[in-house]
């Protein structure tokens, strides 16, 4: 079975969510992402999803914290990163 192509709405979704990440971050320590949101992102049904969600908190110079299975993910800044 070939891996599903992002359409662009998907996309979009993830650029708005890398938006709202950003931004919660300038204002506070950390920020959650909940199922709703992560599953059009990341679905639940990926075997290594949350390498997958690592791996895009680690591409915007975050970390992912926490990772709840069907709760939510917590990211904060990358604290080796220089800003």
């Amino acid at each position: 079975m070939m891996p599903r192509r992002a359409s662009q709405a998907d996309r979009d979704f993830v650029e708005r969510l890398v938006q709202e990440i950003a931004h919660a971050l300038k204002e506070e320590k950390r920020y959650a992402i909940y199922e709703e949101k992560l599953s059009v992102a990341f679905p639940r049904a990926d075997k290594f999803r949350e390498t997958k969600i690592q791996e895009f908190a680690r591409e915007h110079g975050w970390r992912l914290r926490h990772y709840s299975d069907g709760l939510c993910a917590i990211f904060d800044l990358d604290p080796t990163i220089d800003r």
